[in-house]
């Protein structure tokens, strides 16, 4: 069911797409817009999905806390989630998220992050050494992210820097862009198809792996 929203100040954009490139190009940008212009609270379109900008400390507490159960992960995030990152856990609700929620809390308690805090410091310590920083420009953020990725890949995934590690990224990498695609369709070459294609890829590799861990 699909409420009546005419009522709160807003705009619905440009036809189907709305505000959908103002939010690609600069989402911060555009909410301080949106705040000095319609305040705390507006309507907004992002590639077709209507919804609102909520821009308060007490209208994110109550969006957060969700104490009546009444917000759902799914209906917001899968149109733009689906096709690269089906059942993420971040599209689970309620009772089905704090179930799944609880198996993984397992990896993050303080125990075994004292056991990761060696196997990152090593990791770290390889990758940076390998930095060309004599290079003009040497651009530090993408070098950061890369040994980010790459620490997730070595402690969740068991590989180690290299080849299959750098595999692992850009199919991710791949995939994430995806999930803004504007041309959702499968057209070989386009953003939406490599990103299809990478996860679909990232899914097999997964499976690979779990067989083989057990």
């Amino acid at each position: 069911m699909k409420l009546d929203l005419s009522h709160i100040p807003g705009d619905n954009g440009l036809p189907f797409i709305g505000q959908t490139l103002a939010f690609v190009r600069n989402p911060r940008a555009l909410a301080v817009s949106r705040f000095e212009r319609y305040g705390e609270i507006s309507r907004v379109n992002i590639a077709g999905n209507k919804g609102l900008f909520l821009l308060s400390p007490d209208a994110n507490e109550f969006l957060t806390m969700d104490k009546e159960k009444v917000f759902s992960s799914r209906a917001a995030y899968e149109p733009f989630l689906k096709d690269s990152f089906p059942d993420v856990l971040g599209l689970f609700d309620f009772e089905e998220h704090a179930h799944h929620r609880r198996i993984m809390q397992s990896a993050f308690k303080k125990e075994a992050m004292l056991d990761y805090m060696a196997l990152l410091q090593d990791s770290a310590k390889q990758v940076i050494a390998e930095w060309d920083t004599t290079k003009s420009p040497f651009l530090f953020a993408p070098q950061v992210k890369f040994l980010l990725f790459n620490q997730a890949a070595l402690l969740f995934m068991g590989e180690s820097q290299g080849q299959q590690a750098t595999e692992l990224i850009g199919h991710y990498n791949r995939a994430a862009k995806g999930t803004l695609a504007l041309l959702r369709l499968m057209i070989p070459g386009t953003t939406f198809w490599h990103a299809v294609r990478s996860s679909v890829l990232l899914r097999k590799l997964l499976l690979e792996k779990i067989t083989l861990k057990r």
